[in-house]
């Protein structure tokens, strides 16, 4: 009886949802038709804020963007304040989140809807942060989208609906709304849904003044819903301006920074290779690469991308191989994007099997011997002329490889690295226009 009820119980749940979602996405359907038959709006209050949607400060690649673009508003409207919308409401300490010099938002899910859509309301309490949000979109100049990869079927309909929900709130705000480079794409969504989100993105994705998208298979994903505002870019991180500690911090003295041994090189290894080996194969694999770096430099720091589960085990179980090594060391603390270039700054080689941790180290002038799977760390690597510096991991690959490539970087660095500089300024050069033009144009719109 108590197993039948169960099932019945995880039937209701889940046609509970499925009904709700329905609503949802077909409410903000209706809300965006309504909006584009009548035109919402203008308020004239004084525009005080740009807000920064999209990504979290939980990891360094997503902090990495909402620094970039926070140092990207200082650099062309340094009167206006950043606001970041978060989600994850992260970081959870109030220390942490008052050691910054934006705001932090916690982006309810509650409010959200019950801003966008009055019928929302008939669902959803009244939140405390709600009318806060609203004095702030009523004096914001425009809405960035950072996100990276959200809007898509293979992130599921949760992900999606959050992000064309951002649309519509920008939307029912009369607010400039830029998705600044991203992936996008397939939308594959399941059957039930895939009528609501059809119509969701042919009412959502033509709003947006402009669509930075980072390969051809985005833009043939997104050109099925709207064209006139799709435009390709690059990597906004690499094309972006340098962070500044006083724009992210309140108070920058008071970071402790970490000292590294100079001429040091750093290992940064990628738990996400877990996925195309076991545990021990890819310790293994670092044990004998780390071994061989010894040879090479006297000192060897091993950096947790981030505080992960798999990547703390398999950074404390290398460095446990090496205990009585007293030049290798295993740096515990967890790391933003602007730590992390500071640190990363220090060292005369890295050897990453991250996507962000290489192209800050490249930014920084040093040198990356790059191990991964993924293509847009094999792209990065080509459009700086690194190609040879890029390992795809797998069991068959040799420690023996990138240590060859170790090698040759600690010996031609300064070919390697004039290389490296020429081609990131011609990229930002290329690029940075189109995004200082769109916060530009967004302040003359307005």
């Amino acid at each position: 009886m108590k197993s039948l009820f169960k099932k019945f119980t995880r039937i209701y749940q889940a046609s509970s949802y499925y009904l709700f979602r329905q609503f949802y996405t077909l409410n903000h359907c209706l809300m965006l038709l309504k909006m584009k038959l009548f035109k919402p709006k203008h308020s004239d209050r004084e525009k005080k804020y740009i807000i920064l949607c999209g990504a979290e400060l939980n990891s360094p690649r997503s902090s990495a963007m909402i620094f970039s673009a926070i140092a990207l508003i200082k650099q062309v409207h340094p009167q206006l304040k950043p606001v970041v919308f978060s989600m994850l409401n992260y970081p959870a300490s109030k220390e942490e989140k008052n050691s910054y010099n934006f705001k932090i938002i916690h982006w309810v899910f509650h409010s959200r809807a019950r801003l966008i859509s009055r019928g929302n309301r008939l669902f959803f309490r009244k939140l405390p942060q709600e009318q806060e949000i609203r004095h702030i979109a009523e004096q914001t100049l425009c809405m960035l989208d950072l996100g990276n990869f959200q809007l898509s079927s293979k992130r599921g309909t949760g992900w999606s609906a959050n992000c064309l929900s951002n649309v519509a709130f920008s939307k029912r705000f009369n607010l400039p709304y830029y998705f600044f480079p991203q992936y996008f794409g397939p939308f594959n969504y399941p059957i039930k849904m895939r009528f609501n989100f059809w119509l969701f993105l042919k009412l959502a994705l033509p709003v947006p003044k402009k669509i930075f998208f980072l390969d051809p298979d985005s833009k043939k994903h997104l050109s099925k819903h709207t064209e006139s505002n799709l435009e390709q870019s690059c990597d906004f991180i690499l094309a972006g301006h340098e962070l500044e500690d006083n724009a992210i911090y309140k108070n920058p003295s008071s970071l402790s920074p970490l000292n590294i041994k100079q001429g040091a090189i750093a290992v940064i290894p990628g738990s996400q290779l877990l996925d195309y080996s076991s545990f021990d194969q890819l310790l293994e694999f670092y044990s004998e690469l780390i071994s061989g770096l010894s040879a090479l430099n006297p000192f060897i720091y091993i950096i947790p991308y981030t505080a992960s589960s798999d990547d703390l085990r398999l950074c404390t179980t290398l460095k446990s191989r090496f205990r009585r090594a007293s030049n290798i060391e295993l740096i515990e603390a967890r790391l933003n994007a602007f730590e992390l270039e500071k640190v990363t700054a220090q060292f005369a080689l890295l050897i990453s099997s991250k996507y962000y941790a290489t192209l800050a180290a490249h930014k920084k002038g040093v040198p990356v011997v790059a191990i991964s799977r993924t293509k847009k760390t094999r792209e990065l690597m080509k459009k700086l002329g690194q190609q040879r510096c890029f390992f795809q991991y797998s069991d068959e690959l040799m420690a023996e490889e990138p240590l060859a490539a170790a090698s040759h970087l600690l010996e031609h660095s300064e070919q390697e690295l004039a290389i490296i500089a020429k081609e990131i300024n011609a990229i930002q050069r290329q690029h940075r226009p189109q995004f200082t033009q769109a916060l530009t144009l967004a302040h003359e719109q307005r």
